[in-house]
């Protein structure tokens, strides 16, 4: 008997655990058919909401802020914070439009820069890693990418069954390949055929997957250190990709940027330096839609040093 696929139904998911789980995605497609501006007006008033409520996750964004922007002024930090809290709730509502929204309606938010990148690859018979950061409309970016041109991307499955069935129904729905992260033999796989990646480095992993390098001049951040091998081993270009939604609410701006020229170097401190650096200057181009509610710095060099949250 074939395996079974995380997005083949179950009899087993309706389970009444599972039953809120089910009201919430009915709900969510509810509200993702009123028209766009609609919908992020509704998602900020959710976020604003949950801001109140999670204190927890207040605090974590908070402190990022800080630690990121020492050069803002305590009421600017301030503000910054509650602009994310706020886009933390259009976030949601933007999986909302990537699971359920048609092609038609998705390809009327896109402004897309960068085929010419993707075709020199193409034209040098190399693989696509495109070198992506946790912006919190990363779901309804991939949607878009994929809604242009196919791609593959590396995810962490969800140990909740239904929730799985979901996020792997939704972000597969283009024909886009889900890989586990911890599969890296069908990443290099992928990017030796010649296909496009997308991949987000910018996550505390913990102490046995990450090395410490400077991010927004914390010089001890545990990154992954996987871009370089992933590039060499693939036959791979690193560009990197950024996604983000219009200050006015018409769409979203993607941009595939120039491949980075003599990557990878060989050495993991100079390349991951080096990826930071570049999420970095792509995240300040929008930073109130970054995930700054991830505990970023929680990963400490020894054991002994105090956790910065």
């Amino acid at each position: 008997m074939p395996n079974k696929s995380p997005g083949d139904f179950q009899l087993k998911m309706l389970h009444p655990k599972y039953w809120p789980i089910w009201c919430g995605y009915g709900v969510l497609w509810l509200i993702v058919q009123m028209p766009f501006r609609w919908i992020i007006q509704f998602g900020l008033g959710v976020g604003w909401l949950a801001g109140r409520i999670l204190k927890s996750r207040r605090h974590v964004a908070a402190t990022n802020i800080r630690l990121c922007f020492p050069e803002l002024s305590v009421q600017e930090q301030h503000q910054l914070v509650e602009q994310n809290l706020k886009e933390a709730g259009v976030s949601l509502m933007e999986t909302g439009i990537a699971w359920f929204w048609s092609r038609k309606r998705i390809l009327q938010l896109i402004d897309f820069e960068g085929d010419e990148h993707i075709q020199n690859a193409l034209n040098n018979n190399k693989g696509m890693l495109m070198l992506a950061c946790h912006m919190m409309n990363l779901e309804v970016g991939c949607r878009m990418f994929a809604e242009l041109h196919h791609a593959n991307g590396l995810y962490r499955p969800n140990k909740n069954l239904v929730l799985e069935y979901f996020q792997y129904n939704g972000r597969s729905r283009t024909g886009a390949g889900m890989l586990d992260r911890n599969n890296i033999r069908a990443a290099f796989r992928a990017l030796k055929k010649g296909e496009r990646l997308w991949y987000a480095p910018d996550q505390d992993l913990g102490p046995r997957r990450s090395i410490f390098v400077p991010f927004f001049g914390i010089e001890d951040t545990a990154t992954t250190p996987a871009a370089g091998p992933l590039a060499d081993k693939g036959n791979a270009v690193v560009v990197p990709f950024m996604q983000y939604r219009k200050a006015d609410n018409s769409g979203y701006k993607m941009v595939l940027q120039a491949p980075l020229e003599n990557f990878p170097a060989g050495d993991e401190i100079v390349d991951t330096t080096r990826i930071n650096a570049v999420i970095e200057q792509n995240i300040r181009q929008c930073p109130s839609q970054y995930l700054w509610v991830h505990r970023r710095f929680k990963t400490r060099p020894e054991r002994s040093m105090p956790s910065r949250y």
